[in-house]
C-alpha cells in the first residue's frame, strides 16, 4: 500500500506542475558578437510592458539563454560591460509557444574603465540626515533634500533644499534653495558614483533672538560626492562636501558643508550605448 500511495502522491505532484506551467509562454535565444563568437555571462532582462515586472538571468558558456513567462508584451534588454547595450521592444510572448531571439552585441568603443554600461535612472531624490556647517567661524547643523534630473549618464541637473540651525547662540536657522548643473567623473561597476557640482541660489536667515533681523541673500555652492550603490533603486550618499560662498545685508560669509545620506532612483533607464530594436 505504502508504493502505490507515493506514485499517487508523484503523479499528482506531475499534474500540478503541468498545470501551473498551462498558458505560459517561453522566451529563448542566443547572445553572439559580431565575429559570431558566443558571449557567456550577458545580462538578459524580460519587462512585461504592462506590469513592469522583470526577470533577468545571465547567458551561458555557450550564449544560451531561456525564460518562461506569462503572455503578454515584454521589453528585452542585453547588457554586457563594454559592448552596447541592445534593447528590443514590444516582444510578444504568446501562450504555449516557444519564441525565439538572437542577438548580436558590438564592442562599445566609446566606453572606458570609468563608463561601463551600469544602469542609470531619469531621476534621483536625496535626501541627507546630517549635515555640518561651518561658516565664518560659526557651526550649523541640520538636513538637505535634492532632486536630480539626469540628462545622461553624464551630467544632470540637481536642485536642493537646505536648512540649517546654528548650534550656539543666537541660534540662527538658514534656509537655502539652489539650482545647478551636475556632472558625473565618474561611474564603475563597483557601484560608485563620483559627482562635482554647482549651484546658485537665494538664502534667507532668522532667529527668535530679537537682536538678529531677519535677511535674505544670495549664495554660490561648489563642490562634489561619492555615492554607493547598494540596490538599483537605492543609494547611500558616502560624502558630499561644498564650499559656500554667501553674501547677506552686504556681508560676505564663507564655509564648507559637509554631509551624508541616502539617495533613491527611479524613471527609465539611461544608457548612451544602448540600440533599439
Amino acid at each position: 500500500m505504502k508504493y502505490p500511495l507515493i506514485a499517487l502522491a508523484l503523479a499528482l505532484l506531475l499534474a500540478a506542475t503541468v498545470e501551473a506551467q498551462t498558458g505560459m509562454g517561453k522566451l529563448t535565444g542566443s547572445v553572439v558578437e559580431a565575429g559570431h563568437a558566443t558571449l557567456p555571462g550577458v545580462t538578459v532582462t524580460a519587462t512585461d510592458e504592462k506590469t513592469g515586472l522583470r526577470q533577468s538571468i545571465l547567458t551561458g558558456d555557450n550564449g544560451v539563454f531561456s525564460f518562461v513567462l506569462p503572455p503578454g508584451n515584454y521589453t528585452l534588454t542585453l547588457k554586457l560591460f563594454h559592448f552596447r547595450t541592445v534593447t528590443i521592444r514590444k516582444l510578444s510572448i504568446p501562450s504555449g509557444k516557444t519564441t525565439t531571439v538572437d542577438a548580436i552585441l558590438e564592442i562599445d568603443g566609446r566606453e572606458y574603465a570609468f563608463w561601463p554600461s551600469v544602469d542609470v535612472r531619469r531621476f534621483e531624490v536625496g535626501a541627507n540626515a546630517a549635515s555640518s556647517f561651518r561658516q565664518s567661524g560659526s557651526e550649523f547643523v541640520g538636513g538637505q533634500s535634492s532632486l536630480v534630473v539626469n540628462l545622461s549618464q553624464r551630467a544632470g541637473i540637481v536642485g536642493e533644499f537646505s536648512a540649517l540651525k546654528e548650534v550656539h547662540p543666537p541660534h540662527r536657522v538658514q534656509m537655502t534653495y539652489t539650482i545647478g548643473p551636475r556632472l558625473y567623473l565618474m561611474r564603475t561597476e563597483s557601484r560608485l558614483t563620483g559627482f562635482t557640482e554647482l549651484m546658485l541660489g537665494r538664502t534667507r536667515v532668522t532667529s527668535r533672538s530679537s537682536s538678529v533681523a531677519p535677511a535674505n541673500g544670495s549664495v554660490i555652492l561648489a563642490g562634489g560626492g561619492l555615492d554607493w550603490k547598494v540596490r538599483p533603486w537605492l543609494s547611500m550618499r558616502v560624502l558630499e562636501a561644498d564650499y559656500s560662498f554667501t553674501r547677506v545685508s552686504g556681508d560676505t560669509l564663507r564655509g564648507v558643508r559637509a554631509s551624508s545620506g541616502l539617495i533613491f532612483h527611479f524613471g527609465r533607464e539611461i544608457c548612451p550605448c544602448e540600440v533599439t530594436y
